[in-house]
């Protein structure tokens, strides 16, 4: 009795094998993210304080597209952080204005406490 032919793999066993390993890819780079986020270091929370600063400082501003922050710092611990620094826009008029801003946050809201 004669072996059965091997019958090639083709095409569409090719794309579902290529489908299959980015999934799995896909997968293991959620899980690997979740692990390595889930104990944020105070460095990344003071970068996320600065981030949410800046996009409250960007609200209080004429022409917020125009935002160019410099000289920001953002001191504290343990979740109260405050966001010093400059950001240069367009005014009314078009013309570039500097202005010093300090924002104070807890880990969960951002106040603005001075702008100008």
């Amino acid at each position: 009795m004669p072996k059965p032919a091997k019958r090639p793999m083709g095409c569409f066993g090719f794309i579902l094998i290529a489908v299959g390993v980015v999934v799995a890819i896909v997968i293991a780079l959620n899980v690997y993210g979740s692990f390595r986020n889930a104990n944020p270091t105070d460095e990344d929370k003071q970068a996320e304080s600065q981030v949410a600063c800046e996009n409250v400082v960007k609200n209080g501003l004429k022409s917020p597209s125009t935002a160019s922050f410099s000289n920001e710092t953002a001191t504290g611990t343990d979740g109260q952080y405050t966001v010093t620094g400059d950001v240069d826009s367009q005014n009314s008029f078009g013309a570039m204005i500097r202005n010093h801003f300090t924002c104070e946050s807890d880990g969960t809201t951002v106040h603005l406490t001075s702008l100008g």
